[in-house]
């Protein structure tokens, strides 16, 4: 199936994301890294920063990164402050028992700054209102 949408006339679209995660953990320093694969951050092996993160959650966020667990990556380089929408989220692929490597959509050099993050419905619906809000002070009501 297809949907189609013709529009006519002097017509301007702007997309609007809304990324719909929200950070859990602390915001964590890639130390060693091979393409996507995370090998060591600042607060020691991957998957062990995996399990303390989960041990320190609740019940609905622990199910949350049971489900839908994504890595955040700094999108500006030299941050001292991370805030929610800070990062550029990326799939986690997978881990890498053998090595306790954490396997990202992503490529990692430098020592960028990663924050764990889940996928969360209400974070996705206040992201985007927020979005839509600023989207309309900057254009008027009439943007939106």
């Amino acid at each position: 199936g297809a949907v189609g949408v013709a529009f006519e006339g002097d017509v301007t679209l702007d997309a609007v994301v809304a990324q719909g995660c929200k950070p859990i953990g602390e915001p964590m320093i890639v130390v060693r890294a091979e393409g996507p694969r995370i090998l060591e951050l600042d607060r020691g092996k991957p998957l062990d920063v995996l399990r303390d993160t989960y041990d320190a959650l609740d019940g609905p966020d622990r199910e949350r990164m049971q489900k839908a667990l994504f890595c955040g990556v700094q999108m500006r380089e030299g941050q001292l402050e991370y805030h929610p929408g800070d990062f550029l989220i990326r799939n986690v692929v997978g881990v890498e028992k053998d090595r306790g490597a954490l396997v990202v959509a992503s490529r990692f050099e430098g020592y960028p700054v990663v924050q764990l993050h889940v996928r969360d419905a209400e974070t996705s619906a206040a992201d985007l209102r927020t979005h839509l809000e600023t989207y309309r002070e900057a254009h008027g009501d009439a943007a939106c």
